[in-house]
């Protein structure tokens, strides 16, 4: 079945699914988190000073590590449809596909918010652009399913529409897949550990099932993930940390962890708030408590990445 990439809000106010909608305050959490020593070693480092040379050269266009996808976008997309044709391109060879994998998949580390130590100049840079980019999605989902978990428990208090809700889909793109997978904590489950940073391929999906459990009363959510089309979703929700390991974990940890990445105001006054001394920390916040008879499947969020971004 065919689903629309985006909704009836324009793509770039609609900051649930576009990670790059229009946020001055994520704009400026960058230019901070750029002056870190974590990114100044990367633009200083060998194979990126090499790469971007060679693809500015070679395209007569200055590229940098915030333009540098729009190389490997088109590389990768044209080594699937028009492969022999790349091949012989003088600038096209195995090594240099292997550089470009790799120097711009620590570019989309970056992009993604994961800065490692998080804090520069005394800001948490890493929580506060999660905030900007999954947090609107997480803090939906979350909110939609406490309240399907309300109606579990009090049929005759729940409205018409979240009664006969089964699930709710989401379509946009590889980097709404990645900042949902990055708020949750388990962005390595893309590729693993040894590509941590590569985003989702071609059709990659998120399932996040809620369940009721009748012997406690609790919701209780489960997280699949599929590479692509052809991928069976395996369970992920023991890699979330404050699940302990547990397949079903207790929603109350959806709250918390959508409450930790909580845009502080309505979306868009957010992203008008410059980072400020009130964003100054003290400490290094840490990016983060038996379940049997499950019954009574109630409600599954589906979330698709279909179509790859636009060159």
């Amino acid at each position: 079945m065919p689903l629309p990439i985006h909704n009836g809000i324009p793509y770039p106010e609609d900051c649930v699914v576009n990670t790059f909608c229009r946020c001055k305050r994520r704009d400026a959490l960058m230019k901070i988190a750029h002056q870190g020593e974590q990114f100044q070693n990367y633009i200083k480092s060998k194979n990126y000073v090499d790469m971007i040379t060679k693809i500015s050269d070679a395209f007569n266009t200055t590229f940098d590590a915030t333009t540098l996808w729009k190389v490997h976008d088109a590389v990768h997309t044209e080594l699937i449809h028009f492969r022999d044709v790349v091949k012989k391109q003088p600038w096209f060879n195995d090594q240099f596909h292997e550089d470009l994998e790799e120097v711009n998949r620590q570019a989309t580390v970056f992009t993604s918010g994961l800065f490692n130590p998080p804090v520069v100049q005394g800001i948490n840079v890493r929580r506060e652009i999660l905030k900007a980019r999954g947090g609107p999605l997480v803090n939906e989902i979350a909110a939609r399913m406490r309240t399907k978990a309300r109606c579990a428990k009090n049929p005759a208090k729940c409205d018409k529409y979240h009664k006969n809700l089964k699930y709710h889909v989401y379509s946009a793109h590889d980097h709404t897949v990645y900042a949902l997978l990055s708020v949750l904590g388990i962005e390595d489950v893309v590729n693993g550990k040894d590509h941590y940073g590569q985003w989702p391929n071609y059709a990659a999906n998120i399932l996040i099932e809620m369940f009721h459990n009748q012997t406690d009363g609790q919701a209780y959510f489960r997280v699949l993930y599929a590479d692509n089309e052809k991928t069976v979703p395996s369970v992920v929700t023991p890699n979330i940390k404050e699940c302990n390991s547990k397949e079903f974990c207790d929603l109350q940890v959806l709250d918390h962890i959508a409450k930790e990445f909580r845009p502080d105001r309505p979306m868009k006054e957010f992203c008008e708030m410059l980072p400020k001394s009130e964003d100054i920390v003290h400490t290094d916040d840490d990016n983060s408590a038996a379940i049997s008879d499950i019954k009574n499947y109630l409600y599954l969020t589906v979330f698709s990445y279909l179509i790859h971004k636009h060159i």
